[in-house]
């Protein structure tokens, strides 16, 4: 069970785009799946603003292949696209690559949301 107060974990997910499942969650209502590695990340309760951090990594597609979150103007590193965020949602695009460069889907996505309320 996640702490929940100020400086809190406020929600989580583990993802697997690959089947577009949630194997665990903590007040998330669901994950919309626009495309292989565009997601949409839905709260049961809203964030009392947009201006939450977000946390995610991936295991990638084989636990072994190199992996990244690109934001909508493709800075490197974990981010979130923040053309899409709203108190309601947070929406990601995943980019994992098969070592001849071909976008496939990723396994094991964790993405914590953190707020201080």
């Amino acid at each position: 069970m996640a702490y929940h107060g100020d400086n809190a974990v406020k929600a989580y997910v583990k993802y697997d785009d690959g089947s577009n499942s949630i194997d665990d969650s903590f007040n998330i209502s669901s994950v919309t799946n626009h495309a292989t590695g565009q997601i949409t990340v839905n709260f049961s309760t809203n964030m009392s603003s947009s201006n939450y951090c977000t946390v995610s990594a991936t295991a990638g597609v084989s636990g072994t292949n190199g992996m990244a979150v690109y934001t909508s103007t493709n800075y490197s590193g974990v981010a979130f696209d923040s053309s899409y965020t709203s108190t309601s949602s947070q929406r990601f695009n995943i980019v994992s690559s098969s070592p001849s460069g071909i976008t496939q889907s990723s396994r094991d996505i964790g993405i914590l949301f953190c707020e201080n309320d």
